[in-house]
């Protein structure tokens, strides 16, 4: 998961990501979401543990690497990939 914050970020900047992340063709499935004032990028099934998790739970990163390590390994992998799409100009 990545997060970060632009302090005034441009439609074409937002447009890329967008673009980015839904043609990305990785070992998992990736999402973004460019909603709130922070952008992050995550993997789906992160995403979902997110949302099935109790509110305020702290341990869904931890519980998920110690449940599928080879899921981790090939979201880091994925995750390498993908900001080095995102940073070429």
């Amino acid at each position: 998961m990545v997060v970060w914050r632009y302090r005034d970020p441009h439609d074409r900047v937002r447009a890329q990501f967008q673009r980015i992340s839904a043609q990305f063709d990785g070992a998992v499935e990736w999402t973004v979401d460019l909603s709130a004032k922070n952008w992050v990028i995550m993997t789906r099934r992160l995403k979902q543990e997110f949302a099935q998790a109790a509110p305020g739970y702290t341990g869904v990163l931890s519980d998920l690497k110690n449940a599928d390590q080879d899921f981790c390994i090939r979201a880091t992998a994925d995750l390498g990939s993908l900001l080095e799409i995102i940073r070429k100009p």
